[in-house]
């Protein structure tokens, strides 16, 4: 906490001198007119909340971050009030580049664990953060863990809010760019300004909502699959609280807006490709998750998790979008025969990886 607190508060005295966001591009360019080829920006900080006097304003937050979480070391008795205060400290940091982004994680993380008063892999962060590293001693002790899905329910939302966020303002400032009466697309691609309004909310609103449907929908999918077709001995509430944690790695989905090119929507390495390695990695988790849980072998539950994704795949992609419509990046397939060639791939892999028992076999 004290690396990161100590980053921030580097990167806000970085913006207040040099007078705005910190602004990385490909290579320099004086209007949107100069773009070419593949030229792009990261931007830390957001040049509409830090100009001015407003620098020394963030100036005198990080130096607060900073003093409470060296007061953490001497009054660790108040863990939890300071803690919760250096949580959002840190988050509102973002503002003046959140200490070059890795300084705000290190001090949210931190804070997480102040706040629950338990050792950091036990906290709720710290349970996500074990599960995107693939960690085998987090599934130990499942059935425990799984004795309420509040829990699980809690890590969901939380995912959930920052997949929306990231989601909300990576659409909003891409329709942005690409609307001809909006003027302020140069500020976006040159200077890093974000556009802000009542859409983004609505965005986590409805990923909140839909996330919850999505994962109990998911769970009951591999539940049905690992003892209904496997036969393997297991109890919904031990299979929910794994797959809740196999969507940590959408995380990372919050950091989409970070970036933008001279084409915004969907370029072959921003977004799509964040996009591609968050549900990746989450399948990765959902098939290790599986394992581990479950007790089983690394095929038999690469079997369960593609039979099962490839059904949660079809169904979500037939019925709940179409029926809860979202504004976010996704992968749908035209026409509808791609999808049922999709479940039907899936469900011969599964059995070709042993989801499926053989004759020999009690179910």
């Amino acid at each position: 906490m004290l690396v990161g607190a100590i980053l921030i508060l580097i990167n806000a005295a970085w913006i207040a001198a040099q007078g705005g966001a910190s602004v990385v591009s490909s290579y320099p360019v004086n209007s949107t007119q100069d773009f070419q080829g593949d030229w792009g920006r990261i931007a830390l900080g957001i040049p509409s909340m830090i100009g001015g006097s407003a620098a020394y304003f963030w100036l005198v937050v990080v130096v607060l971050n900073l003093a409470l979480v060296v007061l953490l070391y001497f009054r660790p008795q108040r863990r939890y009030y300071i803690g919760l205060s250096t949580l959002v400290l840190s988050l509102l940091s973002v503002t003046v580049g959140g200490g070059f982004i890795v300084g705000m994680i290190l001090v949210a993380i931190g804070s997480a664990g102040a706040i629950e008063n338990k050792p950091l892999g036990e906290t709720l962060l710290g349970q996500i953060l074990r599960s995107a590293r693939l960690d085998s001693t987090l599934y130990e002790g499942m059935e425990r863990r799984a004795k309420s899905l509040r829990t699980a329910a809690l890590i969901i939302v939380f995912l959930n809010i920052l997949t929306g966020l990231g989601n909300g303002l990576y659409i909003l400032t891409a329709d942005k760019i690409l609307d001809p009466s909006f003027l302020g697309a140069s500020d976006i691609l040159l200077k890093g300004n974000v556009p802000l309004d009542g859409s983004v909310i609505g965005v986590i609103g409805t990923y909140l909502g839909l996330g919850v449907i999505k994962w109990l929908v998911l769970s009951a999918i591999v539940f049905f699959v690992a003892t209904k077709i496997t036969g393997v001995a297991a109890k919904y509430k031990t299979v929910a609280y794994s797959v809740s944690l196999a969507y940590a790695p959408i995380a990372l989905q919050l950091f989409m807006p970070l970036a933008f090119f001279n084409q915004p929507m969907l370029t072959g390495t921003w977004p799509l490709a964040v996009w591609f390695l968050s549900n990746i990695w989450m399948g990765i988790a959902l098939a290790y998750a599986t394992m581990k849980s479950l007790d089983l072998n690394l095929g038999r539950a690469l079997g369960i998790t593609i039979t099962a994704a490839s059904a949660y795949y079809a169904l979500n992609y037939i019925l709940i979008d179409p029926s809860f419509p979202i504004t976010s990046i996704k992968l749908v397939p035209q026409p509808i025969v791609i999808i049922e060639a999709i479940l039907t791939v899936g469900i011969l892999i599964g059995l070709a990886l042993g989801a499926f028992p053989s004759y020999e076999q009690p179910v």
